[in-house]
């Protein structure tokens, strides 16, 4: 899990944002399927002592080793809290 501080626009739906903390997840080792569950990885920032504020858009981005591989998404389920 990694922080990065990341500079530049915030584009349109962040006017006046030039400045921000980027979190990231990496996998340590590969697997073949599963459930990735975004709220673990945001449970796992908090215990790290990396808060997220005002979160304003997740990605999920995936890397195939060795160039040759695909993903398919059959189900996709968002749900949104407000604590």
């Amino acid at each position: 899990m990694y922080k990065r501080h990341t500079t530049g626009t915030g584009g349109s739906r962040c006017n006046g944002i030039n400045s921000w903390d980027q979190y990231y997840s990496v996998r340590k080792s590969a697997r073949q399927c599963g459930i990735i569950s975004i709220s673990e990885h945001f449970d796992a920032w908090d215990r790290l002592g990396m808060p997220l504020g005002n979160l304003l858009e997740a990605k999920i981005l995936i890397e195939t080793g060795g160039g040759v591989g695909s993903a398919d998404f059959p189900v996709a389920e968002v749900t949104a809290t407000n604590p």
